[in-house]
């Protein structure tokens, strides 16, 4: 089996980097969520607030989510990359 070297989070260089793991409404039990979102990464916002998807593409997003009641829904929101790319206020990336 191939594997790629983005498949181990301690081989990465963002292991050390500020997280965002993500938000949910079902606190108690998380096998009761029916609905995943997922955003790119955490971005400045992101990390200020430790949320996902409040920047301004998060707000336009949180604001189609409550008009058409997907907040009521189990959910999680999350990243697909949970560690922060951004360095002294740089974006960075792990070489491939």
């Amino acid at each position: 089996m191939n594997t790629s070297k983005f498949s181990n989070c301690s081989d990465c260089l963002l292991k050390n980097s500020k997280r965002v793991i993500g938000e949910t409404n079902c606190k108690d039990d998380l096998s009761k969520v029916r609905l995943l979102t997922l955003a790119e990464a955490p971005a400045n916002e992101e990390l200020k607030e430790n949320r996902p998807l409040v920047g301004a593409a998060g707000k336009i997003f949180r604001e189609v989510f409550k008009i058409s009641k997907l907040e009521m829904v189990p959910h999680f929101i999350t990243n697909v990359c949970l560690c922060s790319n951004i360095v002294d206020g740089k974006t960075v990336n792990p070489p491939l």
